[in-house]
């Protein structure tokens, strides 16, 4: 039986990045994106920008049974590395404990419910759009 994970992670733009180039980036993560969500890889994955800031929504489908052996490390590189790669260029890089990277991963705070299931997870009529909400104190 499968199921989804839920990721969030934050990153921030380089200051006077060519916006040209990185909207070429932008679309190869683009074409990525949509080659897992086909392959039934990812069921949901949302980039959202404000200012300098990125924030990533990613649901990964996996195995239930699997859930308890899925690392960490092994996710951030799979969605940092082999999805969002072509950003890394125009992404500053944040100090680690163990090593250096360009995103950091962001705690989930809130949901209305925890699907059990993929069927659950799935909608049966997708929104006309998506949207995030970034709260700024």
């Amino acid at each position: 039986m499968k199921t989804v994970l839920r990721f969030h992670y934050r990153s921030n733009l380089k200051d006077n990045y060519d916006s040209e180039l990185f909207e070429k980036a932008l679309e190869k993560c683009k074409q990525k994106a949509s080659l897992e969500i086909c392959s039934d890889k990812i069921l949901t994955c949302a980039l959202f920008h404000y200012h300098d800031m990125l924030f990533l929504y990613i649901e990964f489908i996996v195995e239930k049974e699997a859930t308890e052996n899925v690392s960490n490390n092994d996710t951030y590189t799979q969605i940092t590395e082999n999805i969002f790669g072509p950003l890394d260029p125009y992404l500053k890089v944040w100090p680690g404990i163990n090593s250096d990277r360009n995103w950091v991963s962001m705690i989930h705070i809130y949901c209305s419910a925890y699907p059990e299931n993929l069927e659950e997870w799935r909608r049966s009529v997708l929104p006309d759009k998506r949207c995030g909400r970034i709260a700024i104190f």
